[in-house]
């Protein structure tokens, strides 16, 4: 599983970048997994 944000087209290069919005979308995500973890859902 690759979790995290950005396109693995671009990761591991000399001109590697993420988007802000992409960023925001992982956080997001990252919050909704912590919020069902801790809840026990």
């Amino acid at each position: 599983m690759i979790c995290g944000p950005g396109a693995i087209a671009q990761a591991h290069k000399p001109d590697e970048y993420i988007d802000l919005s992409q960023l925001a979308a992982c956080d997001g995500f990252l919050r909704r997994l912590a919020d069902w973890a801790t809840r026990g859902a």
